[in-house]
């Protein structure tokens, strides 16, 4: 059976076996690109299995022409939700450390790295400081970054990689500057 025929199966019966029959052929595909934007086997795994369930649930919501496509824009947006909620997690992870100091030793660090964030974002180019101040300050989506700068969501994606090389780099280089 075609998968046209397949999600009409599923959608008349409910029975997953056609949902499941679908999406076997397709399941190397979406393996390799969880672990392509994962990049850890276990979380890769669980997000194909979240990926089966997703699919059997809007299949029945969606009216859906091409299967392959649809799975595959699907199964992107899967993994960059997973990967949007760990930067959140690790971001609140860094602003909200687990014991709080109120001693002026502790303030002044937590001052002198704020500081030292924002003179690295200073050195971002242009683009990139836009971009990476709306992602993760603003919290917008890229495909509303890419609509307010009119570009591309993959110059947004680029623009928010480099500069986090970027930034990383910067930072690395000014804590080595100082413990020197």
């Amino acid at each position: 059976m075609s998968d046209q025929e397949l999600i009409g199966k599923y959608k008349e019966t409910g029975r997953l076996i056609y949902v499941q029959d679908v999406y076997i052929p397709y399941i190397e595909l979406i393996y390799g690109l969880c672990l392509k934007y994962l990049q850890d086997v276990s979380e890769s795994k669980d997000a194909v299995q979240d990926i089966f369930l997703l699919v059997s649930s809007k299949l029945k919501k969606h009216e859906v022409e091409n299967f392959k496509p649809w799975l595959y824009k699907l199964s992107v947006n899967h993994c960059l939700g997973i990967l949007r909620k760990k930067n959140r997690a690790l971001k609140l992870e860094i602003v909200t450390p687990d014991v709080y100091f109120d001693t002026e030793e502790h303030l002044n660090l937590e001052e002198q790295e704020m500081a030292m964030l924002k003179q690295c974002i200073e050195r971002l180019s242009e683009n990139q400081k836009t971009v990476i101040e709306q992602f993760y300050f603003q919290e917008r989506s890229y495909q509303l970054i890419a609509e307010s700068l009119n570009c591309t969501w993959n110059e947004v994606r680029s623009f928010i990689q480099n500069g986090r090389r970027n930034l990383k780099n910067c930072i690395e280089d000014k804590n080595k500057s100082i413990h020197e």
